[in-house]
């Protein structure tokens, strides 16, 4: 009897693990955007790994290929207006919706945690939505976490999310226009030209006469 019960636990336990593995990757869902640089005025396109189905659950994770390398950028789409008062007819006061924070933290499951300091950006969507930005430059090694891993968090201050990584490199290769298996082996042109800036910081500097 004790044996039955004990099984049936395990059987609970490793099908609430299945249920919700294929929840994560039935909300997680990849497309290509197109926004317009604020300096330049030219459009561009990204790839945006979208996670929940709607209102506050939802989170995007950009990642954006410049003239400078890549980018991701944790996007978090809030409400303008979270909380409305009215206090007599006709006028109301509003709060606004919370910043991001100052820090983040991102880390795809199994491999090292990395912190970084982000650019953070507020960006009118559309009526009534407002887009909290939080981005920060990427290696190749970064991308090859990406596009090897099978889950990505983001953590910040204020607000995380998580996405399913499964059908990142066929998405990567299409939208961003390079084989993901390049940047895995390192091999494409932006990884050549660019050493790894972890390897940089871990190569001494040569010894200077004075």
């Amino acid at each position: 009897m004790c044996c039955n019960k004990t099984w049936k636990s395990i059987a609970l336990i490793l099908f609430l693990g299945v249920l919700t593995a294929a929840s994560a990757a039935a909300t997680t869902w990849i497309t290509s955007e197109t926004d317009k640089d604020l300096l330049t005025g030219q459009n561009y396109s990204y790839l945006r790994i979208a996670s929940g189905l709607s209102g506050t659950n939802r989170r995007f994770l950009d990642i954006l290929k410049g003239p400078q390398g890549y980018q991701m950028r944790f996007v978090v789409p809030q409400p303008t207006n979270t909380q409305t008062t009215i206090w007599a007819p006709g006028l109301a006061t509003s709060r606004s919706a919370k910043d991001l924070g100052e820090t983040v933290s991102w880390m795809v499951e199994g491999k090292t945690a990395h912190t970084v300091s982000p650019t953070l950006n507020k960006r009118k969507r559309h009526m009534g939505v407002t887009d909290y930005e939080a981005s920060w430059p990427v290696t190749c090694s970064d991308l090859t976490e990406l596009l090897t891993g099978k889950t990505l968090r983001v953590v910040m201050p204020e607000f995380n999310g998580e996405w399913d990584l499964t059908r990142l490199p066929q998405s990567f290769e299409k939208i961003i226009g390079v084989a993901s298996k390049k940047i895995v082996q390192g091999t494409a042109p932006e990884c050549a030209a660019a050493p790894d800036a972890t390897q940089a910081n871990e190569t001494p500097s040569p010894a200077t006469s004075p």
